[in-house]
């Protein structure tokens, strides 16, 4: 049976309103990311990336690639991972946001490469554009270890997966059209999310959480419950960290001071 929480009231009715902390007016933002340390970080509509602490002092700011459009994954705060959709190649960037490498991706590991995302234990996962298939490489050196053409309810022959993410031995794919999948290791469908127009998902603990209709949506990866976060004002992506609630609309940040229960 599934569990609606509605966490926003039970917060207020414990501790008061959540304290905020900060506000930013970067400019226009394009999507979000954010590291295993609570750094989180904003890609600009320019391509610019820039890094926050959790108090929003930010930290450095870089613009590795000319394209009009990266995708940034920056669970690895030692070693983010920036790619565009338009190219055989992605970069590496130490945590000050400077190019530590740029690698090339053959064309025997995927024809087009869509999107990447880092692995546990050096890996890459990439979603081959050409047949939208799910790949996985151990190194560059060692080559593709893992392939496989991934079906999910709602998905059509061309489906607009926009983040992919390894988490608890899992695979979570996201599509704008049919949600969020989620994938065991050797690509069988465990379960799906069905829930159109979702720009982004992380992860909390062993909850999944995503932003939907002005509430931060929580979803227990074993139990399968879920609870809902109830937010104020029309934000295009949230964020929760240990201490942290971050609200981002669509050229500014809200920064709150929150513990998640």
């Amino acid at each position: 049976m599934r569990l609606l929480l509605y966490l926003w009231v039970m917060v207020i009715a414990a501790h008061g309103q959540p304290k905020k902390i900060s506000e930013l007016n970067p400019g226009s933002i394009e999507n979000i990311s954010v590291d295993r340390l609570g750094n989180f970080y904003l890609i600009l509509k320019n391509s610019v990336i820039q890094k926050y602490n959790p108090d929003g002092e930010l930290l450095a700011e870089s613009k590795p690639m000319e394209a009009k459009k990266i995708n940034v994954e920056a669970w690895n705060p030692l070693q983010i991972v920036v790619h565009s959709p338009d190219s055989f190649h992605y970069h590496i960037l130490d945590h000050e946001l400077q190019n530590e490498r740029i690698v090339v991706l053959d064309s025997s590991l995927a024809i087009f490469p869509h999107l990447i995302s880092p692995g546990y234990e050096s890996s890459l996962w990439i979603i081959d554009g050409a047949d939208q298939s799910l790949k996985r490489i151990e190194s560059l050196q060692k080559g593709l270890t893992y392939e496989s053409k991934l079906q999910a309810p709602g998905w059509d022959d061309d489906p607009n997966i926009i983040q992919i993410r390894e988490y608890q031995n899992m695979i979570f794919l996201l599509d704008t059209e049919s949600g969020i999948s989620m994938f065991t290791s050797l690509g069988k469908l465990v379960r799906s999310i069905e829930e159109r127009n979702i720009k982004y998902f992380n992860f909390m603990g062993e909850e999944l959480y995503f932003l939907k209709d002005n509430k931060i949506i929580l979803f227990d990866l074993y139990t399968e419950e879920t609870r809902e976060l109830k937010i104020e004002g029309d934000c295009i992506f949230a964020l929760i960290t240990d201490e942290r609630l971050i609200l981002v609309k669509k050229d500014t940040v809200e920064i709150f001071e929150y513990f998640l229960q």
